[in-house]
């Protein structure tokens, strides 16, 4: 595999690489984790170190070796220029304060209870942001280091008390505090400068903003996305402290009284969800103004089709280990398991004989409980044909890989595992399935896909036959839409922890069904005589511009052919006539 072929950075197999393209992966996604990290206040704490992006940092977030930051020259020339980033915008900042120092006053906070402030003369008109010193207590407690953000008219208490409570009430550190007002202060300029009083902002001053900073001032769009985020979460604290009532649109349907169910929010809203570590779900509300933002790498992933699933078998067929490879690869399209899932596929989880025939007879998948991404157990569903293969190749080839090793290798104990090396007899590595399937894809002259894109067909005729349900008439879930109904129960299916990521495939299957279904070939059909009728006008306009022509044209405009066709024929005899 080359680099060009790499379909998303953070999925490929890296061990596929030659070391200059897996150099060339680890510094796209260096830039993707500086970018993100720079942009978003919360990751830039964890990130930077004083004037120095952290290495480890970076290490971890790319899953590299360390020796990568310092050997890799494209890398280490980043470091070396965010580094610079944070010196200059360091230096900048202290250069402002030192500048202020001399015209500092000390005034009191009716919220914080004390502070300490820089202020510059005019520079107060832009906003200042200044901190609060020990002095400050709150419930008998110093806190030192929240922002307070001052204009010429005093302070702004709406802001204020936002970065108060990130602190105070949410654990939020001083410094990701501080990062917060930096986002907020020329959003509130800007409003002040528009004469937009930020009570009353709506999407389409929000649009204009984001733009402002997009275009006017060439920021990131990384960096616009946070800055947007950001002044939202303002915005939904704002909301749900009652400092502004339904302006931001962050309820549920039934979380609304009758009377205001209709309301249009002039501040949009859609609801967003986060996984965390132990695979609980979080619903929120975010904002849906953000600028998509496609990866660099990101290209056309191809699904095998029928002929090319085909043939990527006949390749195999001939080889030494040809019936493990094959088998892979149907568990892959059959049942959806991931590379690691696969691998982990054990002779226990196979059925008895009586189990299998009271599986044939009642026509039903085989349910594998497996380990699965994310470490929840969930089932695989094998159709009872795979299962019958499976059992077959562990009887004959798999045993013989068996009694080889323990013939020729000391302390050799059988595994569990179904798919073996047939060297170590022990189970196949991950990477050597991404191998096979590699050099299998390439026989077969199979483009763009690898063998985790079986599994992209499994998807497909899973989402089929639920849409299939849905609309032959069986009722599948009652209380939910049909879409939210497919993609919950195709996620289930296949291990997914989030829906949305089907959707892509929904989207496949549905236009697959309108292009195949009779009322698109009906209007197909209809288009091209349509076009057809058009064509010929055109040529009967033609043909009438002629005036040794008009007398047949208007023959062919009334229907007459056999006229037409006569004048057409003495036309043509007359052309003969004058060419001799």
């Amino acid at each position: 595999m080359r680099f060009a072929d790499v379909e998303n950075i953070w999925t490929v197999d890296l061990s596929a690489l030659s070391n200059a393209d897996r150099g060339r992966v680890y510094f796209e996604r260096a830039k993707q984790v500086i970018r993100e990290a720079l942009a978003d206040p919360v990751e830039r704490e964890r990130a930077v170190q004083g004037q120095r992006f952290r290495r480890a940092y970076l290490v971890e977030r790319i899953g590299c070796r360390p020796a990568v930051t310092t050997q890799n020259p494209k890398i280490r020339a980043l470091l070396i220029d965010t580094d610079r980033h944070l010196e200059q915008e360091r230096g900048s900042e202290e250069g402002a304060e030192r500048s202020s120092s001399a015209s500092r006053t000390a005034r009191s906070s009716s919220r914080n209870g004390g502070g300490k402030e820089r202020t510059a003369g005019p520079d107060l008109t832009l906003g200042l942001i200044v901190e609060t010193d020990a002095s400050c207590k709150l419930g008998g407690q110093p806190w030192p280091g929240i922002p307070t953000l001052l204009w010429p008219d005093g302070i702004d208490e709406a802001a204020s008390d936002w970065f108060r409570t990130l602190v105070v009430d949410h654990g939020v550190a001083t410094s990701s505090a501080r990062e917060y007002a930096k986002i907020l202060r020329p959003f509130l300029r800007f409003c002040r400068e528009r004469g937009r009083a930020w009570e009353a902002v709506d999407d389409e001053f929000l649009i204009l903003w984001r733009e402002r900073l997009r275009r006017g001032q060439e920021i990131s769009t990384g960096r616009v996305n946070a800055s947007l985020k950001t002044v939202f979460a303002f915005y939904r604290w704002a909301e749900e402290n009652k400092r502004i009532r339904f302006q931001v649109g962050i309820y549920g349907p039934d979380e609304l009284a009758e009377a205001v169910e209709r309301i249009e929010f002039p501040i949009s809203a859609k609801r967003s969800f986060t996984k965390g570590r132990h695979g609980r779900v979080h619903g929120g509300w975010t904002t849906p103004l953000t600028i998509s933002e496609p990866s660099p790498s990101a290209g056309l992933r191809h699904t095998p089709t029928e002929d090319e699933i085909r043939e990527l078998h006949d390749v195999v067929a001939g080889r030494l280990h040809g019936e493990r490879d094959s088998l892979m690869f149907s568990w892959a399209e059959e049942a959806g398991p991931r590379r690691a899932e696969l691998m982990r596929l054990g002779k226990s989880h196979m059925p008895s004989t009586d189990q299998l025939a009271d599986l044939i007879e009642r026509d039903e998948p085989w349910l594998v409980a497996i380990k699965r991404k994310g470490g929840m157990t969930k089932p695989l569903n094998a159709p009872a044909d795979l299962i019958v293969r499976t059992l077959d190749f562990i009887q004959f080839e798999r045993r013989d890989t068996v009694e080889r090793c323990l013939k020729t290798i000391t302390g050799y104990r059988e595994p569990d595992e179904i798919f073996l090396s047939g060297t170590t007899g022990m189970a196949l590595h991950p990477d050597s399935v991404t191998s096979i399937g590699r050099r299998t894809f390439r026989q077969a002259g199979i483009e763009r896909a690898n063998i985790h894109r079986l599994r992209a067909r499994y998807a497909v005729r899973t989402i089929e036959t639920l849409v299939e349900a849905v609309f032959g008439g069986e009722v599948i879930g009652p209380a939910s839409s049909w879409i939210e109904t497919i993609l919950i129960k195709a996620a289930e299916s296949m291990g997914h922890s989030d829906p949305r990521s089907l959707r892509p495939y929904l989207t496949y299957v549905l236009n697959r069904r309108i292009q195949t279904a009779d009322a698109t070939k009906a209007e197909k059909l209809a288009s091209r005589l349509r076009q057809l009728r058009l064509h010929e006008g055109t040529l009967v306009r033609r043909l009438g511009r002629h005036r040794e022509l008009s007398h047949a044209a208007r023959h062919l405009k009334a229907g007459q052919s056999a006229e037409a066709a006569s004048a057409l024929r003495e036309i043509a005899d007359q052309l003969d006539r004058q060419i001799e």
